[in-house]
């Protein structure tokens, strides 16, 4: 009874950094999680003077975490707006040879039974071409983004993020 009592108050001195890495950490306990290249938490800024930054803000497992910021007039998901100061999306990389085959990551669907997926094939992300998106939504969590790679030459502006399905 006293460990119910005291375990609350423990998780809330000390959070995890990014909690919505929950899911991404699905991915890296997966067989093809050592094929991970990093990850990246996309947010909704509307005291930037440009139109979006990105910067390596931290390690998750050893990987790099990037922070990408965008004004909230940037195209960066269908549906309902994100607000500022909001978390968009999460998202989990394979950019770096060797990457999954499609097969391989097509299995990562079935790590999420208590999501919604969404596949997009050959989306562009700020002007790098990926093969493929699987977009998971999980209630109580942000979409999270799961990026195939090898990197691409896109073109200009991004294909946004899905709408949160009903």
């Amino acid at each position: 009874m006293l460990a119910t009592q005291i375990r609350p108050q423990a998780d809330a001195r000390h959070p995890s950094l990014v909690p919505q890495l929950e899911l991404a950490e699905r991915v890296l306990k997966s067989s093809l999680g050592r094929m991970v290249s990093g990850f990246h938490v996309h947010s909704v800024d509307d005291t930037l003077s440009e139109i979006f930054t990105e910067t390596e803000f931290y390690t998750f497992h050893g990987l790099p975490v990037r922070s990408i910021r965008s004004l909230p007039r940037r195209p960066i998901a269908l549906g309902t707006p994100t607000p500022p100061g909001h978390v968009d999306h999460v998202a989990v990389d394979f950019m770096v040879e060797p990457v999954p085959t499609i097969e391989q990551f097509d299995t990562l669907k079935n790590l999420f039974p208590d999501g919604k997926i969404i596949v997009q094939e050959h989306p562009n992300c700020c002007g790098i071409l990926v093969t493929r998106k699987l977009w998971v939504f999980v209630d109580g969590y942000p979409p999270l983004e799961v990026a195939l790679g090898p990197k691409g030459n896109g073109e200009m502006g991004c294909d946004p993020r899905p709408a949160w399905p009903d």
